[in-house]
């Protein structure tokens, strides 16, 4: 594109500006043609940069500051809400109070026998004692604990207007302003003058499991890090880390973190699950089943069963498999079970009771575009193809643009020797996306359509480019 900006230097007339340098200690002229890339900048190219990729940088910048709006956002509507709380609770206190008042100058003192167990409550507020049971007493301080955390967070932050980035990292990745905005977060549990370290960790796990709870993962796993470094034998703290990084999908740190609960003797079915879980994502499908076990050993939960029975699937081992999920069926009954329970049929080659799985999972989930494409495989493996059509027209009816729905649909056409619809379907499944056995199945019925060349064109192409 030319932006009708050309050089100045006399060497280089007429030349146009193709982008400029962004390397910071470069004495030459900042706007760069092809001439000055190559002669004056030869030295530190890489930061010399076209107008796009000046474009994309501002773009990537975009987006930086966008995700840290939300996050920003975010947090200041979390704020917001334990504002909303400690008020709802100081301003209904007022009222009650301010009415007894009232009533006690109008010489009426019958509430007062009714609110006295409350008015204990205050008395030993206003005397500065502290009560293990008193209600009131303990709401009061945790909204002090609130205030002086908030105190102790924002000192740094008073005499700031902006926000500043440093510019001495001009390629950080976008990740790290994150890590700045969530360090905050990790700050913010310095510890009070005077508070006791054990009670310090308590009230960082305390804040780590609500930040859990409202699947702000990244700032209750600080949180859990900050009780750690107090206490670390808090194996409380561990679990709800190990919790928090497999919602982040980090999964080898999840294990570490869930064996130090069982290193801490925090040996339940939550801990045994996780770390089971986290396994089978690394595939580590043996000692995932171990954890599987020990979870059920535990507690008989279906999900513990159908989760051991994914593992067993994917270790080919599918009787055993089969055994595991009927064990969760008896348990409860819930669409994912028999759905799995119908792929597992599908494997064993048992057409008629898949087919009948997928039907009971139907039942539950009508419009599971999944669950009516597999009743369309299943009904195609009887050789039951009108049928099979509808589920899968039922199924692209929910989700239109799945490649694989195509596909299979196609198949089943080819079948029925219904070529030109089979060969629109393989046609818009490859406008969706390009795979071998789409190629191929296309090819197949441009033979059927007595379209030899074209067909050996595309079987040439899949042995040429994906070696089938």
């Amino acid at each position: 594109m030319d932006y009708g900006y050309y050089c100045s230097i006399l060497d280089h007339t007429n030349e146009p500006i193709i982008g400029f340098c962004f390397y910071q200690e470069c004495d030459k002229p900042k706007q760069i043609c092809f001439n000055c890339f190559s002669q004056l900048h030869q030295r530190h190219q890489n930061d010399c940069l076209r107008f796009d990729k000046i474009a994309l940088m501002i773009s990537d910048s975009v987006k930086i500051l966008d995700n840290l709006e939300k996050q920003e956002q975010n947090k200041m509507e979390n704020m917001i809400n334990l504002f909303k709380k400690n008020l709802k609770f100081i301003s209904s206190e007022k009222a009650k109070l301010a009415q007894l008042l009232q009533q006690l100058n109008n010489q009426d003192c019958s509430q007062v026998h009714n609110q006295l167990e409350q008015l204990k409550q205050w008395r030993n507020v206003t005397l500065n004692k502290y009560v293990k049971n008193n209600n009131i007493g303990l709401q009061l301080e945790e909204i002090k604990k609130f205030e002086r955390s908030l105190d102790q967070f924002f000192q740094p932050y008073l005499k700031a207007d902006t926000i500043f980035i440093s510019t001495s990292e001009p390629q950080a990745q976008i990740g790290s302003i994150e890590r700045q905005n969530s360090n905050r977060s990790q700050e913010s549990p310095t510890q009070p003058q005077g508070l006791k370290s054990e009670s310090l960790a308590v009230e960082c796990l305390t804040s780590a499991v609500d930040l859990y709870k409202e699947d702000n993962y990244q700032d209750a796993l600080n949180f859990s890090n900050q009780a750690i470094k107090i206490n670390s034998n808090l194996e409380q703290a561990y679990l709800i880390k190990g919790l928090c990084l497999v919602h982040l999908e980090q999964f080898e740190e999840a294990v570490d973190s869930l064996n130090d609960c069982l290193r801490l003797n925090l040996k339940i079915e939550t801990v045994y699950y996780h770390k089971g879980y986290s396994l089978f994502v690394l595939k580590q499908f043996d000692e995932a089943i171990e954890c599987f076990d020990r979870a059920l050993e535990l507690k008989a939960n279906p999900d513990f069963y159908l989760k051991k029975a994914q593992a067993l699937m994917s270790q080919e081992k599918y009787n055993q498999a089969l055994e595991s999920v009927n064990r969760a069926l008896d348990i409860k009954t819930k669409k994912e079970y028999l759905h799995l329970k119908g792929a597992i049929l599908h494997k064993l080659g048992n057409s008629q009771e898949e087919l009948n799985c997928y039907l009971a999972a139907h039942g539950l989930d009508p419009n599971s575009s999944s669950i009516n494409h597999n009743i369309g495989v299943a009904l195609h493996k009887l050789e039951r193809y009108q049928e099979a059509l509808q589920y899968f027209d039922a199924a692209l009816a929910v989700e239109p643009d799945s490649p694989d729905t195509l596909n299979q649909k196609g198949i089943t056409l080819l079948a029925s020797q219904s070529y030109q619809k089979a060969l629109e379907c393989f046609d818009s499944a490859l406008a969706y996306k390009e795979k071998p056995e789409y190629l191929t199945n296309k090819a197949k019925t441009l033979n059927f359509l007595k379209r030899q060349k074209e067909a050996l064109d595309i079987f040439e192409y899949v042995s040429k480019n994906y070696g089938e």
